[in-house]
């Protein structure tokens, strides 16, 4: 850019130079009234080179807007690239928080199980002690004061119970409270893979606005190419038409200068949707936000759980410590019972009691084993949605990846692409190069021009002189530019002659080609008849000896048929000669 800088600064010194120059020739042909039609020729020239001036200027400063807007946009693919990753990253620690979650469910499934068990074993340790007590019946007298201890520990045992029941509840509660939540980070999960799948297709959109801009771009800088060239081709026909005093050049520039025109308009379009395109992207990237402090919600309300379940293990140790003090309790009863086998009557009087307690807690261990079958359902269901979030989870990954891929290789084309930018910066920096050194021998022209100017001051009397030889030959170049425009459209008719002579000989030889195609499907059809006249004439001739042989044999046929006849009318003459000699005797 620095180099491009230096090089726009030179060549508004050597065009200020110009100008200059330009400036001191008006000034000298105004003096002369003669050269009037040269002076306004000059003038356009002078004009038109201003105004290509102003147009390489203008599509300079475009093209550093273009340059600023392709780093903009690599910038910003360049954060949505990061973007992604972060989400990678996110759906990862979600994956691995939704793991642990499940270990935790397993491990209070196991915890209500061992509770279970429990239970079972103090309903059995109940019953044991009920078939103590009816053995020790005959042996229980006067130790009243321990059966009212066991009846007293035998309430704890109940309390115990109930509150054993009360936290499988809660844990059951706690448990579908979990599968509600997971539920709403299921459904939470879907709206996120829809966003991520919308930012996937605006990405898609700008990915192809980019394509569209470069080959924008690449078309602009090609035209910059041609302008360049037009301008080199500009400045030599300029140095031509002042020496031959052109007329259809003046012609051509105007309408370069209109197609410059149509350029910087179409230029001015594309700046138009370029804006667009940055809009499009600012809104992604304010979703993509929106996107991200979802799953920060998403990720505390998962630590809230985990929290929960933390106080919920708490509490089922503090519960499994008090079972210990039970236990020890139950062993200290059993040393007592054994001391009052003889208390039978006091027992029988607290068997009843005994029996209903015995019945209600087997009807609270059948709602519990009905609860544990619903519960073992429910760890089933989890496990089942378990199964299900881990292979959309592997969707989820393998979309990623792919994403992923996608995501590198429209990396690759962009550094590719950036790489050809700069190779054309390169090439931008050698013309303008070229530029300055053309523009250097320019200058050295305009010293040139500089001594042939005042030598033309010097021949301006000898010209004055020759005004009239001028005319003459103004004259001259009137015939000869007419001559030239009969010869042009001579040129133009031959060559639309020879145009439709090369239609007609492509025509022609389409022709010959059909016709030789033709003549060998002809002689082939030929080759075909000749062997079936061949075969026929064979025929024919085979035939021929046939019928001969037979019109032979019908000939000696008829020789015999005559024969016959004369015999039969010998013999009919002879019986009508025998019938009228018979007759005339019978007369």
């Amino acid at each position: 850019m620095q180099n491009q800088d230096q090089l726009i600064g030179i060549e508004n010194q050597a065009f200020e130079v110009l100008e200059r120059e330009f400036q001191e020739v008006l000034n000298d042909l105004a003096a002369d009234q003669s050269l009037d039609r040269f002076r306004q020729e000059f003038e356009k020239f002078h004009r038109a080179l201003k105004v290509s001036q102003e147009n390489e200027k203008r599509l300079l400063a475009k093209c550093r807007e273009y340059t600023q807007d392709i780093g903009n946009h690599t910038s910003n693919l360049q954060g949505a690239l990061k973007m992604t990753q972060e989400d990678n990253t996110t759906i990862t620690h979600l994956k691995q928080e939704l793991e642990k979650t499940y270990k935790i469910l397993e491990l209070s499934k196991d915890r209500e199980e061992k509770s279970k068990q429990k239970v079972e074993n103090l309903y059995s340790e109940i019953q044991h002690l009920n078939q103590l007590i009816e053995k020790g019946s005959a042996n229980a007298t006067g130790q009243t004061a321990n059966v009212h201890d066991m009846l007293i520990a035998q309430e704890e045992l109940l309390k115990e119970c109930t509150q054993l029941k009360n936290t499988i509840t809660d844990v059951a509660e706690d448990i579908n409270s979990l599968n509600d939540k997971i539920r709403m980070a299921e459904n939470e999960k879907g709206q996120i893979q829809n966003e991520y799948n919308n930012i996937q297709q605006q990405k898609q959109e700008l990915e192809l606005l980019i394509s569209k801009d470069d080959q924008q771009k690449k078309q602009i800088q090609q035209d910059l190419e041609n302008i360049k060239k037009e301008y080199e081709s500009q400045k030599k026909k300029q140095n031509d038409y002042i020496s031959q005093k052109g007329i259809k050049e003046k012609t051509q520039i105007d309408n370069k200068i209109s197609i410059k025109k149509q350029q910087i308009q179409n230029n001015d379009l594309v700046n138009k949707k370029l804006k667009a395109a940055r809009k499009s992207k600012e809104e992604l990237i304010e979703r993509l936000d929106k996107v991200t402090n979802d799953i920060l919600e998403y990720n505390s309300k998962i630590q809230e759980l985990l929290e929960n379940e933390r106080l919920k293990d708490q509490q089922l140790e503090y519960e499994n410590n008090r079972y210990e003090q039970l236990s020890n309790q139950k062993y200290k009863i059993l040393s007592q019972i054994k001391e009052s086998q003889d208390l039978k009557e006091i027992s029988e009087r607290t068997k009843e009691a005994f029996l209903q307690g015995i019945n209600m807690l087997e009807s609270d261990i059948q709602d519990q084993k009905k609860r544990a079958f619903e519960d073992r359902s429910l760890l089933e269901e989890l496990r089942r949605n378990r199964d299900i979030l881990q292979k959309e989870i592997d969707r989820a990954d393998t979309n990623n990846k792919k994403q992923e891929e996608e995501v590198i290789q429209l990396t690759k084309t962009m550094k590719e692409k950036i790489n050809e930018f700069s190779g054309m910066n390169k090439q931008m920096d050698k013309l303008n190069y070229q530029i300055g050194q053309l523009k250097k021998e320019k200058e050295k022209y305009g010293i040139q021009a500089s001594s042939a100017n005042a030598k033309y001051f010097h021949a301006l009397e000898e010209i004055k002189l020759k005004d009239n030889l001028i005319s003459e030959f103004q004259k001259k170049n009137i015939e000869t530019q007419a001559k030239l425009k009969q010869q042009q459209n001579l040129y133009e008719t031959v060559r639309q002659e020879s145009n439709l002579y090369s239609k007609n000989l492509t025509e022609t030889q389409e022709d010959l080609e059909e016709i030789k195609r033709k003549q060998k499907t002809v002689n082939q059809q030929i080759s075909q008849l000749k062997e079936e006249i061949d075969s026929k004439q064979k025929n024919y001739y085979k035939n021929i000896l046939i019928i001969k042989k037979k019109m032979k044999l019908v000939k000696i046929i008829l020789l015999k048929v005559k024969n016959i006849k004369k015999k039969s009318t010998k013999k009919n003459r002879k019986q009508k000669l025998f019938n009228k000699i018979q007759l005339n005797q019978g007369i």
